[in-house]
């Protein structure tokens, strides 16, 4: 199903980069009609041949707008501010018959009516609720608006969006009001400042906690401590905490392939981690095993600790210790660069809280609908990918516990993660939660430049995944 859509709304504070156009393809399942879907390459051609039709003047009028400065509130922009004659020429018929989605088909699938319609199943604790009475940010996110029929667009809390997003493409815009109108908590990941900069005042109205993990993004000051190794002494926490952290370092086939979370860098890594957890150590001190392979500290804490380590824990490590050479030393520089990012002292800062030092508690942030962003650079050492992918994981599998004890199974208000350059700076398993995260309304918001960033990342299989898990949006390259 295809829209051809003006942009949602723009932030508040300041400006905005230019918007764009972007063009949304909705999967449709066979049961709701089996609509056509249409392919990447003909989103983009479609986008092209309306580029190529706006005229100048109606471009400079748009731009002149939004360069008028400070903006308080909310800018309705499409429904406030007019076009005008200069607007699309593309003709409104001829669009519906080479597969534009016709006004009965938006009113049936993405209208704000038929959101509402569904609120007291999507939050239980909206059941009775006068239908007008309920915003559609409570039970989902405005898209856009329609520009053939003037109607907005909205997807449900439960859905899973994906959008395509090269540079200079209108993705803070989308963005922003993603993040300003997310009415529990939510988690955001980005390489730049902009998003925090234009969205977090408006966060931290009704006593909203907001906390920053900034990790090389200049001008954003750091305010969150967190002390990954606390509540390793738990086993399955040690186990969970390792796989995040590994599998950030995994690209492509090996992302699909659930080989390496049993191979020997991840049972080495769950051994450190539960072994300083059990000591109350930091995240400093693993890493100080990481680096020395001959350091017996790790396997003497788990020896002397039989009741609680898990059979086969401690006599698996030393067995490590005395594996063949190329394999031991295979297994550490593995373990070494996924630790890089401990290299970095602002990091080491982060990690390593100080007896009085206020730490991130992941359940509270939940409770308290509090926003979190993390910002980090892309880089090919350093990056802080997989200490970005432990704490957003921990939030996931929080956030996914809850709804398990929660009336519908659902998160309640839901819980919004807007991830950023989600390919490199905070690579989760997304095809494993795109599969059941929606339904726990664990809203996944994912960006990424282009497809094939999607399939370098997460392997074909799992790229494929993703994509029929989710509603696509395609940004356009289109520019003020």
């Amino acid at each position: 199903m295809t829209f051809l859509v003006g942009p949602a709304r723009w932030g508040v504070a300041a400006p905005y980069a230019a918007a764009g156009l972007p063009v949304v393809a909705v999967a449709a399942d066979a049961d709701k009609g089996g609509l056509p879907e249409p392919s990447v390459g003909g989103v983009l051609e479609i986008i092209n041949t309306v580029g190529s039709n706006f005229p100048l003047g109606g471009w400079a009028g748009f731009g002149a707008t939004l360069a008028g400065g400070s903006v308080l509130g909310y800018l309705h922009l499409k429904q406030k501010f007019d076009l005008g004659k200069s607007g699309p020429t593309t003709n409104g018929k001829n669009a519906a018959r080479v597969g534009f989605a016709n006004p009965k088909e938006l009113r049936k699938w993405l209208s704000e009516g038929a959101l509402r319609e569904r609120a007291g199943t999507l939050r239980p604790s909206l059941e009775g609720e006068k239908r007008r009475s309920i915003s559609p940010h409570e039970v989902g996110l405005h898209l856009g608006t329609d520009l053939l029929y003037k109607k907005g667009l909205f997807v449900a809390c439960e859905d899973i969006v994906l959008m395509y997003a090269p540079p200079r493409s209108g993705k803070s815009a989308q963005y922003g009001n993603a993040v300003i109108d997310a009415a529990g908590a939510c988690v955001v990941t980005s390489t730049r400042g902009d998003l925090y900069e234009h969205t977090h005042k408006l966060r931290r109205e009704h006593n909203r906690p907001v906390w920053v993990f900034n990790a090389g993004v200049s001008g954003v000051e750091n305010t969150l401590r967190w002390n990954l190794v606390e509540g390793c002494e738990d086993p399955v926490v040690a186990l969970r905490r390792a796989g995040y952290i590994l599998a950030a370092s995994a690209n492509g086939e090996a992302m699909e392939n659930a080989s390496f979370w049993e191979g020997h860098s991840f049972m080495v890594l769950s051994c450190y981690l539960m072994a300083a957890g059990i000591k109350g150590y930091d995240l400093t001190r693993v890493r100080a095993w990481v680096t020395d392979s001959t350091n017996r500290e790790p396997l003497e804490i788990l020896e002397g600790h039989p009741h609680i380590v898990p059979a086969g824990w401690a006599r698996g490590l030393g067995q490590m210790r005395n594996a063949p050479e190329k394999t031991r030393d295979s297994v550490y520089l593995t373990l070494v660069r996924s630790f890089e990012f401990m290299s970095l002292p602002q990091v080491m800062d982060i990690v390593s809280p100080r007896p009085g030092q206020q730490k991130f508690d992941v359940q509270d942030f939940l409770r308290s609908r509090g926003t979190l962003y993390l910002m980090g650079r892309d880089q090919q050492y350093g990056s802080v990918a997989p200490l970005f992918t432990a704490l957003v994981g921990e939030i996931y599998e929080a956030a996914y516990l809850e709804a398990d004890n929660s009336p519908g199974g659902r998160m309640d208000p839901y819980v919004r993660f807007v991830l950023d350059e989600a390919a490199v700076i905070c690579p989760l398993p997304l095809h494993k939660w795109s599969a059941d995260a929606g339904g726990r309304n664990i809203q996944l918001l994912v960006s990424v430049q282009s497809p094939s960033q999607l399939r370098e990342r997460w392997g074909h299989n799992g790229a494929q995944t993703i994509m029929n898990n989710s509603v696509r949006v395609a940004l356009g390259g289109l520019s003020i």
